[in-house]
């Protein structure tokens, strides 16, 4: 689907700018996910990092304004587009607002947290996580601004990974015997690592699937697969 974005405003200044942009926003999300997991693994607990994330949230949701505003005035001056590229935008900047929104949350999880976490806790349920999802942020990354399937494809890979072992974490804290505070920040943690993974992938899902599709990527290849 991107295809089309890239070849239809190819060395255009739009383009250009807009795509600038998404680079730094989703870069601004991925700094904000790295914070708030380097304090959930290290109980790590300052103003500074508060700060630095809620900060950059701002960004990252002022950024999404700007984008869309941009997409707006473009699409009023310039009827004749293909508009469907165009609600990729549109799209694909809700989706690095809400890892933004999820990153915060998962910091919020951490200030929760009353005691460190244990190197077996952290090994068993955030470690492998935490990796696939640098994976999938780089990769994400790669996809999008290059128009790169097969990184494309990588992404949605890992959402497939991540996505099950989460709701199997969550359902093993769910029945497990640790204190309150621990489970409850654990099962919050993890599942806001979840829904990044399923963001990004709806990111990534933009190069390989038609407007209509995006974000159904496993859903639609589930169906073809029954057929």
């Amino acid at each position: 689907m991107f295809d089309n974005l890239l070849d239809f405003w190819k060395g255009k200044d739009f383009l250009s700018e807009v795509l600038k942009e998404f680079e730094s926003m989703l870069d601004t999300a991925h700094m904000i996910y790295d914070t708030a997991v380097n304090s959930l693994l290290d109980f790590k607990k300052d103003d500074s990092s508060k700060q630095m994330i809620y900060s950059n949230d701002r960004k990252v949701n002022e950024a999404e304004k700007d984008i869309r505003r941009r997409v707006i005035e473009h699409l009023a001056i310039n009827p004749s587009v293909d508009v469907p590229t165009c609600l990729v935008l549109m799209s694909v900047v809700k989706d690095v607002e809400r890892i933004g929104d999820y990153g915060k949350n998962l910091y919020e999880a951490a200030e929760l947290l009353q005691n460190p976490l244990t190197d077996d806790l952290k090994k068993k349920y955030l470690s492998d996580l935490v990796q696939k999802l640098n994976e999938q942020f780089n990769f994400a990354k790669q996809a999008f601004l290059n128009s790169d399937k097969s990184k494309a494809k990588e992404v949605m890979s890992l959402e497939g990974y991540i996505i099950p072992n989460a709701d199997k974490f969550i359902k093993e804290l769910s029945n497990s015997d640790f204190d309150t505070n621990t489970s409850v920040c654990l099962v919050l943690s993890v599942r806001y690592l979840k829904r990044i993974a399923a963001h990004l992938a709806n990111t990534a899902s933009s190069v390989i699937m038609p407007v209509s599709d995006i974000d159904f990527y496993y859903k639609n290849k589930d169906k073809k697969d029954q057929n």
